[in-house]
């Protein structure tokens, strides 16, 4: 389904005492992803195993979403939609299903992150003429912008949710930065980079993971120490691969991200523009360097965003619009 919409989110449960291996890799039994699909018109949420099994479906509504993030802990998660004909930011109780629109704003509001303690969603935002970054109450109540310089993309807080990483482009540079929770104490922490989409923290937040590099050499994932600014290459996909969106999870020994690889290159017919394949969610192992794809993401959509999220998220009581499905039920026309 190339190019299709499906915004993806990576969970992973607490560790129990069996174990399963993906590829010779141990992950977590109870290890899931879970994606938003528009594989029948409906969006619905789908949950599968680190080992492609379906483990279940929930459905929403049939509204398009983009760019989920949960809340710390129960159902709830918000997310981009153009509902009402431009993108707002939404949010949705997985066990009501009625979307609340927190923002209203005729430019773009996108990419919307929810701060590990609960309190706050901050989002990126054109509607001060560049891409800003802005932070709510998750009630959609005291907006506040965070900053006014350059062009800054997806972000991501610290675990205490007392920092904002971003990428940014600032006077010809593309960077990661850093600031306080409140727009304050601004920090550069990479030199100027090929940057791609989004980073995260490592869960003791000493550490930042990022997506860097040209097509012509692939683009690869790589971490680097806020203080020390030592960095460390993580993979090496190889030309034609861009990695991006990667997500730290909380037991600090893994990195989902996202692959796409160069399916035709700029030219006429295309409107000279890249086209990129099928994206593939993709496992590195910190502690061994083991990089594995989830093969059951292969094929699936153009925009996989992964996202670790709580256990409890998945703590909804089965009703009809809950059900368990198999791969093949789900690639049905």
């Amino acid at each position: 389904m190339k190019r299709s919409f499906v915004c993806v989110m990576l969970g992973a449960l607490f560790f129990s005492n069996s174990i399963l291996l993906v590829n010779n890799v141990q992950a977590a039994k109870e290890a899931v992803i879970s994606f938003l699909s528009n594989e029948k018109g409906d969006y619905d949420i789908f949950i599968i195993n680190t080992d492609g099994r379906i483990r279940e479906r929930l459905a929403t509504d049939a509204m398009r979403k983009s760019s989920l993030t949960c809340a710390p802990k129960g159902y709830r998660f918000a997310y981009t939609s153009n509902e009402h004909g431009n993108l707002d930011i939404y949010k949705m109780d997985i066990r009501n299903k009625n979307p609340v629109q927190l923002t209203e704003h005729p430019d773009r509001d996108l990419w919307p992150a929810w701060s590990p303690n609960g309190k706050w969603i901050a989002f990126v935002s054109d509607r001060g003429g560049s891409r800003d970054i802005y932070r709510m109450d998750v009630d959609g109540s005291n907006l506040i912008r965070l900053t006014d310089e350059g062009n800054n993309g997806r972000l991501a807080w610290s675990p205490d949710s007392q920092l904002i990483a971003f990428d940014s482009r600032r006077g010809g540079n593309h960077s990661i930065y850093v600031m306080d929770a409140n727009g304050g104490q601004l920090k550069q922490v990479t030199d100027d980079l090929p940057l791609w989409s989004g980073c995260t923290w490592s869960p003791d937040g000493k550490q930042i993971a990022y997506a860097a590099g040209i097509l012509e050499e692939g683009v690869d994932i790589f971490t680097i120490d806020v203080d020390t600014k030592n960095i460390n290459r993580l993979t090496n996909m190889g030309i034609g691969f861009r990695s991006g969106n990667p997500a730290w999870s909380p037991d600090g020994n893994w990195i989902a991200y996202s692959v796409l690889q160069v399916d035709e290159l700029p030219n006429p017919a295309n409107g000279f523009q890249i086209i990129f394949s099928d994206s593939t969610i993709y496992l590195i192992d910190i502690q061994g360097g083991i990089v594995e794809p989830l093969k059951k993401t292969i094929d699936l959509s153009s925009d996989h965003v992964p996202v670790w999220i709580s256990e409890d998220f998945f703590s909804v009581s089965p009703d009809a619009s809950k059900q368990t499905v198999t791969w093949g039920e789900i690639k049905q026309p």
